[in-house]
């Protein structure tokens, strides 16, 4: 009679909710095999501020993400998914190991090519702080770092159709290595800009100190 009463009432048998438990762990996982799955928890941290690139899930290189830091290990909800110098397609690290330098210190190498803002006369406290603690970019090729007033620019991903406007036809020239005929020709290119199908690749670099944009064309 009692075993009928916790059917009714969605309780189960005895036999039915020694089962049960035989198929769920403490934590509530389902077992595999007689082995309880325990998925290891999320920590969601504050995100750690990047000088150089202040909004890093804006740009795309960094991503919500529940897999395990190549670096350390850990699971905190973020990895930046932009590869580095030397690291394979999935070791994705997290802005915590790219923040602190421990993954520049694993990968034993720098996150870019530090010639630019060696050119541009940057000090190496500057330069250590792109280089080896700073979120990546996505290019084409080697990525690139700006730099005015004396320092290195902040990077604020693909430029709108209404930064290439302010271009003059020199400037875009420049920008584009000469590929241009003529102002009509480089009219036509700014018109039909698109940073969602654009072959190659522009990037936006703001100075921190007179607000200059700077952009770097690199493509394939």
């Amino acid at each position: 009679m009692f075993e009928k009463i916790l059917r009714l009432f969605g309780g189960g048998s005895k036999e039915e909710t020694a089962k049960k438990n035989e198929l769920v762990g403490n934590d509530g996982e389902k077992k595999d095999g007689g082995e309880v799955v325990v998925k290891e928890a999320v920590v969601r941290d504050e995100l750690p501020k990047f000088k150089y690139h202040p909004d890093p899930i804006a740009t795309g290189s960094i991503e919500a993400s529940e897999d395990k830091c190549a670096c350390c290990g850990m699971r905190r909800g973020y990895l930046c998914v932009v590869g580095y110098f030397g690291q394979g397609d999935e070791e994705f690290m997290c802005p915590w190991c790219i923040s602190d330098g421990t993954a520049r210190r694993k990968l034993h190498n720098n996150l870019f090519d530090e010639w630019t803002l060696q050119k541009a006369g940057i000090s190496k406290e500057i330069i250590d702080e792109v280089h080896q603690r700073t979120v990546p970019y996505e290019s084409w090729q080697t990525p690139e770092w700006q730099a005015c007033c004396g320092d290195a620019c902040e990077y604020h991903g693909t430029p709108e159709r209404e930064d290439l406007e302010k271009l003059s036809f020199e400037e875009g020239q420049e920008l584009y290595y000469d590929c241009f005929e003529d102002e009509a020709d480089w009219r036509e290119h700014v018109a039909e800009f698109d940073k969602e199908t654009m072959h190659g690749g522009v990037y936006k670099f703001v100075c921190k100190h007179c607000g200059k944009v700077l952009m770097y064309y690199d493509c394939d």
